[in-house]
């Protein structure tokens, strides 16, 4: 059962944002205002947008288009479709332009660490990114909002779960001890606690008047995808990631051909 669920949502520098001239009407909800605003926020070293490596991060994207890697029953790779394709290249012209950077080209190991540092100016992160942004940046003032909607809104979730083993001697109890855990006030106490977000919809209100400044990240409960979770398809991901760790160079074509070929022999096998 899930313990709790994560989003992806947009963060903001909010001093960059004022001394580009950029006030809350301008805060993008689509792809272009998106292009725009990034455009106004890059100077020097500094990449208006910022995004983490690999299909984690660009998956949100696909999503927004309508698209997704694999078909809708998960028989079959669907990368090739024209929907994934264009919000790849999306990205990618954004890249080869300047205004975005992926995380590997600014020299962070992550969209979280590009941010903190300010070496991007947005970026596209979860909510795990408010303890790194207490801890290792404290200084660094800024704001979450929804991701920017392509065709439609989209974003990605993951969760961690609590399991209950198969071959456990002790079922009842362990069930007992899950339901527990997962309780709307548990839920609640382990996000004052960790930081986490409830997984439990009836503890999402509660969770966003103790904590407004995550009501993104809970939004996109409402219209998020989840993760890949087909047996025998990390190898497949990895290959993808690999392909497009180089974004402004990269096959968009070449790749997701590929992953489809190598789903199709994942998911047949």
């Amino acid at each position: 059962m899930p313990k709790d669920f994560s989003s992806l949502a947009l963060q903001i520098n909010t001093d960059m944002w004022e001394k580009a001239g950029l006030t809350d009407a301008d805060i993008p909800t689509t792809w272009d205002q998106l292009t725009e605003v990034s455009k106004k926020l890059t100077s020097g070293k500094v990449a208006g947008l910022g995004i983490g490596v690999g299909i984690d991060r660009l998956g949100a994207f696909v999503v927004q288009n309508g698209g997704w890697w694999l078909n809708a029953d998960n028989t079959a790779g669907a990368a090739a479709d024209a929907k994934v394709t264009d919000a790849l290249k999306y990205v990618q012209d954004n890249v080869k332009a300047g205004n975005f950077q992926m995380s590997n080209d600014l020299g962070a190991g992550w969209g979280g660490e590009a941010f903190g540092k300010q070496l991007a100016a947005m970026v596209i992160e979860g909510n795990w990114i408010k303890g790194a942004m207490k801890n290792d940046f404290p200084d660094v003032k800024y704001q979450t909002v929804e991701l920017p909607a392509g065709a439609q809104k989209g974003t990605l979730m993951f969760t961690q779960c609590w399991g209950l083993a198969a071959d456990s001697q002790n079922k009842d109890a362990a069930k007992d001890l899950i339901k527990s855990l997962t309780t709307a006030e548990q839920q609640i106490a382990f996000a004052d606690a960790f930081g986490v977000m409830p997984s439990r919809t009836d503890a999402a209100e509660t969770y966003k008047e103790k904590y407004p400044e995550d009501a993104a990240f809970v939004a996109g409960g409402e219209y998020g995808h989840g993760p890949i979770n087909l047996p025998d398809m990390t190898e497949v991901v990895a290959d993808l990631n690999s392909q497009l760790e180089k974004m402004s160079t990269a096959d968009i074509a070449g790749a997701t051909t590929a992953f489809d070929e190598n789903a199709a022999s994942a998911i047949g096998g």
